[in-house]
């Protein structure tokens, strides 16, 4: 058995080290709501509340004040049926969701027929730089993804910054990086 501080392992820790931003925020697009017995009794669903733009966005909590869309989006949902027997099913959203609130009726389900064990959220946004209520422009990540509980998820934004993957690291950083270094030269010698 190959010891875990041999020196490829140690070269694989420092490498994935030193590719991870420094630093990245979340920015809150929306939420995606998923309720038991809505729109009516026996139905499950998924609505997705896109609040970017100047109707529904461009405030502290849904800072986002150019319209944003998500482009695609994929529902991937674990059940078990009727007969406890795990399954799952893919939904993809038929058309982009604009700002505001909707229902994809490919998102509405029948759940007196299953329970749901897992519910998972992705997809892309367009445009992926836009401005915020604090007057600054961002760029995002294009992709986002979300594990869905019974009531609300927060959909957010990774904001990436240009910055943070050229700037010059701070010493004290450089240093976690060279301590498992030494760890793995002094276990060599």
């Amino acid at each position: 058995m190959e010891n875990m501080l041999s020196p490829r392992n140690g070269i694989f820790v420092l490498s994935l080290a030193c590719v991870l931003p420094a630093q990245a925020s979340l920015i809150t697009l929306g939420y995606a709501s998923f309720t038991l017995d809505n729109p009516v009794t026996g139905q499950s669903s998924v609505t997705i509340n896109n609040f970017s733009g100047q109707t529904f966005g461009c405030a502290p909590d849904f800072p986002i004040c150019d319209n944003v869309s998500i482009a695609t989006g994929t529902l991937l949902i674990s059940y078990l049926d009727a007969f406890s027997v795990a399954k799952s099913l893919t939904r993809t959203l038929q058309f982009p969701i604009l700002p505001g609130t909707t229902t994809p009726t490919n998102f509405i389900f029948d759940s007196t027929a299953v329970t749901v064990t897992t519910a998972f959220l992705s997809g892309t946004i367009a445009p992926l730089s836009f401005s915020l209520a604090d007057n600054s422009t961002v760029t995002v990540s294009q992709s986002f993804g979300i594990s869905l509980d019974i009531g609300y998820s927060n959909i957010g934004l990774i904001q990436l910054n240009p910055a943070d993957t050229t700037a010059t690291p701070e010493p004290g950083s450089f240093l976690l990086l060279l301590g498992p270094a030494a760890l793995l030269t002094r276990r060599r010698s």
